[in-house]
């Protein structure tokens, strides 16, 4: 397992950190790698923003912060505009089709997708 970088953001109350600690924890237990996280989130119960970061290694892990993610998770508009620049150019972007709208590619990045086998036929790379 090589380095990856992944962030996971939306509102609280989605499930943003639990998905990220799942994350981690099944790859340091069932790929024997290392994995950091670390959580950002408001002081609000359920609706703040919130955002979670997990890198994941095959050898230990030395800064415990993101610097170009590998996978974006995007959950809120506002996480979409927040985080999507630091998306690497052959990363990818998960976005929650009913709460994210896409505006525009950032620079560099193409335009064109292909759709992974046994996905429907709608499914397009979106960027925000």
């Amino acid at each position: 397992m090589r380095l990856t970088e992944i962030r996971i953001a939306g509102f609280g109350g989605q499930g943003v950190i639990l998905s990220a600690m799942v994350i981690g924890k099944a790859a340091a237990i069932y790929e024997g790698g290392y994995a950091t996280l670390t959580q950002n989130f408001g002081p609000e119960a359920r609706g703040g923003a919130a955002s979670a970061q997990v890198i994941l290694s095959d050898s230990p892990i030395l800064y415990p912060y993101v610097a170009a993610l590998d996978v974006l998770v995007v959950m809120s508009q506002e996480a979409c505009t927040r985080f999507t620049p630091e998306l690497k150019e052959t990363g990818v972007l998960i976005v929650e089709e009913d709460l994210v709208r896409i505006s525009g590619l950032p620079t560099g990045v193409g335009s064109t997708a292909s759709r992974p086998p046994g996905w429907p036929r709608n499914w397009a790379r979106r960027w925000c």
